[in-house]
């Protein structure tokens, strides 16, 4: 055991020297440095206080390399910290689990009676004692009690996101799998959300995989190396042939990130097999420089996409030269797109030049539609100065002062008052600085 720690101080020595400009996430908050170690009497009060112990792997690394400090995100609590949440729960029983699905975590919230304003987190994160902050409301913790004890587990105190178990099983192994991946230079601002190994060990993992999401979840690992050997690289190109269209996406995904010029090739094959909507993805995500390439095939098939990938393309579009405003607002017509995805078509303009030739178009979509889309066409036309708009946004100001309680919100957001809870305040608060930048009486 002695010897393991003795490689986890010169593993901190290589990290902090690699690491020297400081790029990892979290690294200028613990400096590579860790706090000086406590005593067993210490320890062995805490467990006795708070009626748990601490897993084997844990409680060594507090008595042998220190009481926290250096760490993944921004490092690891000291001890005492770690105690001041939770204390009356962390005795009880874990209700997590690995591989939660979203269902099941929504009926454990309902369970609980868990909710996003309820302060009483320890109620779902029984058992686990928080270690590090990742930043926000996430934390790291480590399990106590159950099955999983001695595991380490990513949670959020707003629970916004499921659940998550790193691969290790032990919190040495982590641990020390941070230190590796720090030292030979991987991408790891996720730290732990990826599968452990070098790219050998993530080919072999792959082929053993058993399940799409399994897959899918080794595949996204390789995005934590600088680069990939060429043996890496055929070995993603040769995915293409045995396997469903979502994993042949997640591998064009990849060779594009490493710029390989098999992911072009693969790019082209989506293409012309039709997969129309996973090049519009993959052009967006990794292309930004061949955008004006692209741009016109995509404009070609926009009328077949749905939902989210249109609003994608109509970013795409709006960096095309060719392209105009007239033809980003022409995907309005899609039938396959959500009102709200619509406002994201619109105010995708908001950047682009001679929106004043298509003001006739901007003012059909403002008195046409409800008063959030109006928000996001005064919002989109926020730089203009047409008179045709000022006479509609009149219009729209004194039908809304009709109503008492147009007239409040009118009143306190001329007087300067912040204004909240309604789309109307928005819109009044929006038109208040577009009336004042133009020298216009709002």
């Amino acid at each position: 055991m002695q010897e393991e720690f003795d490689s986890i101080k010169r593993l901190l020595k290589k990290a902090d020297k690699k690491d020297s400009k400081r790029e990892v996430f979290g690294a200028n908050k613990h400096q590579y440095c860790c706090n000086p170690p406590i005593v067993e009497e210490m320890l062995q009060k805490l467990e006795e206080d708070f009626h748990i112990i601490l897993s084997k792997e844990y409680r060594n690394f507090l008595k042998f390399i220190g009481n926290g400090g250096a760490g993944p995100y921004y490092g690891l609590y000291p001890i005492e910290k770690a105690f001041d949440y939770n204390k009356e729960f962390l005795c009880m029983p874990c209700l997590l689990k690995p591989n939660m699905t979203e269902k099941q975590w929504q009926e454990l919230l309902e369970e609980y009676q868990i909710n996003e304003e309820d302060d009483e987190w320890e109620k779902i994160y029984s058992g686990i004692l928080p270690i590090g902050t990742q930043g926000c409301t996430y934390e790291m913790g480590l399990i106590l009690t159950g099955e999983y004890r001695g595991r380490i587990v990513y949670f959020d105190y707003d629970y916004e996101n499921i659940p998550f178990f790193v691969e290790e099983n032990d919190f040495l192994k982590w641990y020390i799998r941070w230190l590796e991946e720090v030292v030979n230079g991987y991408h790891i601002f996720w730290f732990g959300y990826n599968a452990e190994g070098n790219e050998k060990t993530l080919i072999d993992k792959y082929q053993k995989a058993e399940t799409e999401e399994r897959k899918l979840y080794i595949l996204d690992s390789f995005l934590k190396f600088p680069r990939i050997k060429k043996k890496t690289e055929n070995f993603i190109w040769n995915i293409q042939y045995d396997n469903s269209e979502v994993i042949k996406e997640k591998a064009t995904d990849i060779l594009l990130h490493f710029d390989c010029k098999k992911g072009k090739k693969l790019l082209e094959l989506l293409w012309n097999k039709k997969r129309y909507a996973a090049v519009v993805r993959l052009v967006w995500k990794r292309q930004k420089n061949n955008f004006e390439k692209w741009g016109e095939k995509i404009f070609r098939i926009t009328d077949i996409l749905q939902g989210k990938d249109v609003v994608i393309a109509a970013y795409i579009l709006k960096n095309c030269s060719k392209m105009t405003v007239g033809d980003i607002l022409k995907l309005l017509d899609n039938p396959n797109t959500t009102e709200e995805e619509k406002c994201q078509i619109v105010y995708c303009t908001k950047q682009m030049c001679q929106k004043e030739k298509y003001i006739e178009q901007y003012i059909r979509l403002f008195l046409e539609k409800d008063d959030f889309f109006r928000l996001i066409v005064i919002q989109t036309l926020s730089d203009m100065k047409n008179e045709k708009l000022f006479e509609i946004y009149d219009d729209f100001i004194k039908k809304q002062r009709t109503t008492e309680e147009g007239e409040r919100i009118y009143t306190q957001v001329k007087k300067g008052k912040r204004v909240y809870g309604s789309t109307i305040a928005n819109i009044f608060s929006n038109l208040n600085e577009i009336y004042k930048n133009v020298g216009k009486r709002f």
